[in-house]
């Protein structure tokens, strides 16, 4: 693992992937499907299983989001 200019570690690339893919799939899902769907709670399950991973040898993992969210997320935001 690579030490970041702080001290702190950082993440490798592919861990960083596979955080954002599972990310976007989670996202997308719950932009698609209604909320008591069995898929969310599948998405859900397998986007905390990957930062449970990441989060074994870090005490926390900061994520930055740009305020121009893409739509997906804006109506995401409203239905909830």
């Amino acid at each position: 693992m690579r030490e970041s200019t702080s001290g702190e570690s950082a993440l490798p690339a592919r861990d960083l992937q596979d955080l954002l893919l599972e990310f976007s799939v989670a996202l997308h899902k719950y932009t698609i499907y209604p909320p008591a769907h069995p898929l969310l709670r599948t998405a859900t399950e397998a986007l905390v299983a990957r930062l449970a991973v990441l989060l074994h040898d870090r005490p926390a993992l900061a994520l930055g989001l740009t305020p121009s969210a893409p739509r997906s997320w804006r109506s995401m935001r409203r239905s909830s």
